[in-house]
């Protein structure tokens, strides 16, 4: 497992949505520690739903009742980088499209 983590965390994380799984997914990467150790983001997490919902609070367990109207990639990190400060996520809450090139490329 440890070996698993190690390569997690030299490497460059993608994480499409903050749903119920993304939450998850997002919340198991920052309690194994993965991008810990590093200086920069190594995970990004784009939402393509701008704001949170009442709806949202039941099924996305990251967002409280004072996320409401705010962005979902960024509260999903601040959520995340609370249960794990060494932990550095970037938001970005935009949608994968052509209108969004400059942001999503190999870089």
């Amino acid at each position: 497992m440890e070996k698993i983590i190690n390569e997690l965390q030299n490497q460059k994380k993608l994480l499409s949505g903050t749903g119920a799984a993304g939450c998850e997914m997002l919340k198991n990467l920052s309690l194994l520690g993965i991008d810990s150790k590093k200086d920069i983001h190594h995970i990004m997490v784009v939402h393509f739903d701008k704001i949170i919902e009442l709806l949202n609070l039941n099924k996305q367990f990251l967002f409280l009742k004072n996320s409401l109207g705010k962005f979902k990639a960024e509260e999903a990190a601040i959520s995340v980088e609370n249960m794990n400060k060494e932990v550095k996520i970037l938001p970005i809450p935009e949608k994968f499209g052509k209108e969004n090139d400059k942001i999503f490329n190999n870089k």
